[in-house]
Formats: C-alpha cells, structure tokens, sequence
C-alpha cells in the first residue's frame, strides 16, 4: 500500500514539473508582429502576414492580410545600395530611399482591386512615405502613410484613390536567400 502511494505521488509530481511549454521560434521575437493602418477613415489589421524579408542589404520586403476581409498591405523599401536603415523613405521618383505602398482589396490580384503609390515624373503624384524608427537584424518598427491610385485608374482623367493614415508596424525579419 505504501509503494502504490508512493508511486501514486511521485507520478504527480513528475506530472506537474511537466509542464506543457510552448516551443518559441528562435528566429521570431516573442511580441506579435503586426501592420495597422487607417484606409479612407476605416481602421484595418493586417496580422495575417505572408512575408517579413530581406531581399539583400538594401531591399526588405513585408505584406500582410486582414483575415477578416483579405485585403492585403505590402510595403516595400529600398535604398540605392545602401543598407536599410532607420529614416523616411518615400514614393518620390528618384529619391535616395524609396518606398512602395501596395493596398490590395479583398481576395484576388486584378487592377481593379490593388492601389499603389505612384509618382510619374512630371505628372501626376500618388505618393507615400515609410518611416523606419527601429531596426534590428530580428526587427523593424515605424509608420507609414500616403495617397493610392487603383491601378486600372492610375492615368485616367478621374483617378480612383484612397487614403491611408495613421499606419504602423512591428514586425520581426529574417535574411532570405531569395
């Protein structure tokens, strides 16, 4: 009887030193990444993330979907052969840091349903800007904003266009090869 209690309390105390502990990837930092942004006055999360990358030193490449809607946010820098860094890097053509602001509505990929930044040289101007605060080899925050054209629109007389304000994000990074 007393080997079977004994027994008995030592599995439970094997059975609650066990317990479950989540596996955390070593490469993604444990705060949740997220993308936020206020389209024509309407708020938008973008938490369902397809892709965080470096593409080389001076490119990083970043999207994110709502799950609710499946529109999607891609925000893109460069800049020039230097390497990405903290600052503003804007949709203006020829900047020294550039930037793209992709806004994609609901599921699909026609240009009826993405908007982007453009600026044409000399013409019409549908620009952004990103602002990189912090960076890191494992992360990069800031904000964003800027006017976007539909692209079915972009060089009609009547452009289709939408807003976006207070954009933000917190996002972990790694180097692909790709």
């Amino acid at each position: 009887m007393k080997k079977s209690l004994l027994f008995s309390a030592l599995i439970i105390i094997i059975f609650a030193s066990c317990t479950s502990k989540a596996k955390v990837d070593p490469i993604k930092p444990v705060f949740a990444d997220t993308i936020s942004a206020t389209i024509d006055g309407v708020p938008e999360n973008f938490n369902s993330l397809d892709t965080i990358r470096y593409n080389n030193p001076n490119s990083l490449y970043f999207s994110g979907t709502n799950a609710a809607n499946a529109d999607k946010m891609i925000l893109i820098l460069g800049s020039n052969g230097n390497s990405i860094d903290t600052g503003a890097y804007t949709s203006v053509y020829g900047g020294p840091k550039g930037s793209e602001i992709l806004y994609g509505v609901g599921p699909g990929n026609t240009a009826d349903n993405y908007y982007y930044t453009y600026d044409i040289s000399g013409g019409a101007s549908f620009d952004g800007v990103v602002k990189v605060t912090t960076i890191s080899s494992s992360n990069i925050k800031g904000t964003f904003s800027g006017t976007v054209v539909q692209e079915s629109s972009v060089l009609t007389s009547s452009p289709v266009i939408k807003i976006i304000t207070n954009g933000k994000f917190n996002l972990a990074i790694k180097q692909s090869s790709q």
